[in-house]
């Protein structure tokens, strides 16, 4: 996985069951890992596995074949981007964010891939969150959230994922 914030243009692929010629960043299903967008990966491999997965998983089953559209992104001056190269603290909180629906302060963001596995951990991430309290003691508190964010990072991605990038 690469930050692509450096580059003026780069190729990103989507898998999906049909082509889309014209992504849509206000059409995502449910909640996804960075909230709101139209989500691509910098591995063509992976986007023809992500399409094969969403042909298996299709309601439409008049389809036999998946589709891989790519795209040449053309990197504007005016665009943020924000870049996780492994999980960390942070990059669980984005995903936390996300998987709830919050907005994320980017254009563009890029990192690791959590697995279906990641609601658990959101829940707990929840409850936890829930559990500190230290009225008199912000520094504490914000550390104690930060250790919340650090353990799930450590549980959040499967070994499949490694190598993965959305």
């Amino acid at each position: 996985m690469e930050d692509i914030s450096k580059y003026q243009t780069f190729n990103l692929y989507h898998g999906g069951i049909s082509p889309i010629d014209n992504p849509d960043p206000y059409h995502t299903e449910g909640s996804a890992d960075f909230g709101l967008g139209f989500y691509c990966t910098q591995n063509f491999n992976q986007a023809i596995e992500w399409g094969k997965h969403k042909l298996k998983t299709s309601k439409n089953l008049a389809r036999e074949e998946y589709a891989v559209s790519e795209y040449k992104f053309h990197n504007k001056k005016n665009l943020t981007f924000k870049y996780y190269d492994s999980p960390s603290a942070e990059w669980m909180e984005t995903v936390y964010k996300g998987r709830r629906g919050l907005n994320i302060n980017a254009d563009v963001v890029t990192g690791p891939v959590a697995d279906a596995g990641i609601r658990d951990l959101i829940i707990q991430i929840e409850h936890e969150l829930e559990e500190i309290y230290y009225p008199d003691d912000f520094k504490k508190y914000l550390k104690c959230r930060k250790e919340i964010f650090e353990k799930a990072a450590e549980k959040a991605i499967p070994y499949k994922y490694k190598n993965y990038d959305q």
